[in-house]
């Protein structure tokens, strides 16, 4: 007599054993297709899904690097007037 954890660890093996047969059963007919020169068209989705993803990676990138940039202009105009009132602070008459 199983239990229902095995009951259940069958099922789950089952069930991966056919989405694996599925997925690649699906990748073997692309294979037929590209073969028979049918897949240009998935390929060039393909690139254009790459290319989309780079473009998306770049933009990100730029827009840290503004984000420091402008940070660091704010830390220098701080600096800048922390030294001003510093000088004013110390040398009062002038």
């Amino acid at each position: 007599m199983k239990s229902r954890y095995m009951n259940r660890v069958i099922e789950e093996n089952s069930d991966n054993a056919l989405r694996y047969l599925d997925r690649y059963k699906s990748e073997l007919s692309r294979k037929k297709a590209c073969n028979a020169g049918k897949c240009r068209k998935q390929e060039h989705s393909e690139e254009k899904g790459a290319r989309r993803s780079f473009v998306g990676l770049l933009i990100k990138i730029l827009f840290v690097l503004a984000l420091l940039a402008v940070q660091q202009v704010c830390a220098m105009l701080t600096r800048s007037a922390a030294e001003k009132v510093h000088q004013m602070a110390v040398n009062p008459g002038e």
